[in-house]
């Protein structure tokens, strides 16, 4: 049965048993009005009831209703007549039929008036409206009220959740003990901060196994919340894609870097002299050679650490270890490109020797190469970097400063994130992947430490990134 059939099924169902139900009161007025003789109250009581469940429902239900008492009361007065058992005054029978198709007419056609009016009427269409366009989403949604009571589901939040909406009405965490309620409740469970725009991932395995994304959005009035949107989005494909290009990258980048690292050898050992003498043009052809498979390598170790990363694979393990016997390791392998570009590098080390800190030695040495490598591609030729250690309060701070390029400031706040890479950037190095900065990012922080930087265009910039003492 398509949606279209069973919203018409349902509203047909809907009307009738609203018909039934008023033409049931009309008759049970009609025989209350006659046996009591209370006819003035309880027939404004019954006008009153006409009018809400007319205003609620429709006008046409005011005529129906109407019609229905004039007949039942029709019909007793004519049975009872008949049986000898009540003679009605004409007179008084006549002046209540033309009360009641009177006040019929005047009610229906009020609440015709009213209902079409355009600041009322889309108050009576804005439920129904609302409910068609929220179920013709094809991301779950849920309502709750300011009690964390359900108060709507559209009919993808039933079909992922497998629950039905008038089973789980004003339901809220507590009361929701049952086993196949077991993924709503994780639902709702998910984001605790409803006064706030937050989302959560969380995975359900009945009726299918699905990863769906939850978005809590608050519905507020001013300071006010009313209650909370929840947006369920079905990410299962999504994550499959990404699991298989992680690890599509991840079995590529180990092909490659084993050769990578044979030729890196090789050529470092012609550099250094150990096969024999070369002449100056040879050395420098090697060195082009040699910073150009680095830049491989570097590419390739980067595409290695996002795709674990992105699966979690990416392993850490913290030893006791000195910080300062790590950067001048790090600053070696740059020494080729450093003399190439004809670059100063030097490293102030602190008066005092600094004490060891509980860090992934080479994790923190893939932060270092990255910053490094950095500044040694963007600052021209005959420039300087300074590296720096100093503490402060429990944080031991590495700034590493360079009077390259610089970052422009409008694009400083996209640091950080994953590919980019700033216009100036590009048009100095074509080459470069946008990604050393996301790792050191995140490397730092599961040290539970902090990266930053300071940049000016044209003058230059420093990274500072500081990890615990403690």
């Amino acid at each position: 049965m398509s949606k279209q059939v069973k919203n018409k099924t349902q509203k047909i169902e809907t009307s009738l048993a609203i018909y039934i139900l008023c033409g049931a009161v009309a008759s049970l007025i009609a025989v209350v009005v006659y046996f009591t003789g209370h006819q003035s109250s309880t027939i404004l009581g019954y006008f009153v009831l006409l009018a809400l469940t007319s205003l609620l429902y429709n006008y046409k239900v005011c005529i129906f209703t109407a019609s229905i008492s004039i007949l039942g009361y029709g019909l007793i007065t004519v049975h009872l007549f008949r049986k000898g058992l009540a003679y009605p005054d004409p007179l008084e029978t006549w002046m209540l039929l033309i009360y009641f198709l009177g006040a019929s007419a005047i009610t229906s056609w009020l609440v015709f008036k009213i209902q079409k009016k355009p600041a009322f009427s889309s108050t009576f269409a804005s439920k129904d409206k609302t409910k068609g366009i929220l179920n013709s989403l094809i991301d779950g949604i849920i309502i709750l009220d300011k009690k964390n009571q359900i108060i709507f589901l559209n009919q993808q939040a039933e079909k992922i959740l497998g629950v039905k909406e008038n089973k789980v009405m004003t339901a809220t965490i507590s009361s929701l003990a049952h086993p196949s309620y077991k993924n709503l409740r994780e639902i709702l469970k998910a984001g605790k901060d409803l006064e706030h725009f937050s989302t959560a991932e969380i995975k359900i395995q009945k009726p299918q196994k699905m990863i769906l994304q939850v978005t809590n959005a608050p519905i507020k009035k001013k300071k006010e919340i009313l209650g909370t949107v929840k947006i369920i989005c079905d990410i299962t494909r999504e994550k499959e894609v990404d699991k298989m290009k992680s690890e599509l990258i991840s079995i590529v980048s180990h092909q490659l870097r084993t050769p990578l690292s044979a030729v890196k050898w090789s050529i470092k050992m012609l550099l250094d002299g150990d096969i024999g003498k070369m002449t100056g043009e040879q050395k420098s052809i090697l060195a082009k050679g040699y910073r150009s498979n680095e830049r491989m390598i570097h590419l390739v170790n980067d595409l290695l650490n996002i795709s674990r990363i992105e699966e979690g694979r990416f392993q850490y393990k913290f030893v006791s270890a000195s910080l300062e016997d790590l950067v001048a390791r790090t600053i070696n392998e740059f020494r080729y490109s450093l003399e190439e570009k004809n670059t100063t590098l030097t490293f102030q080390k602190p008066p005092k020797p600094l004490p060891k800190i509980k860090m992934d030695p080479s994790k923190i040495h893939v932060v270092l190469q990255n910053i490094i490598n950095n500044a040694t591609t963007y600052t021209p030729s005959g420039g300087k970097i300074k590296i720096s250690l100093r503490v402060e309060k429990s944080q031991l701070i590495v700034s590493i400063e360079d009077t390259g390029m610089g970052i422009p400031k409008r694009q400083q706040h996209h640091l950080f994130t994953k590919f980019f890479r700033a216009d100036n950037a590009i048009r100095m190095q074509t080459e470069g992947s946008g990604l050393g900065l996301f790792i050191a990012k995140n490397i730092i922080e599961k040290h539970k430490g902090r990266i930053w930087a300071e940049s000016e265009e044209n003058k230059g910039s420093t990274f500072h990134f500081s990890l615990p003492l403690a």
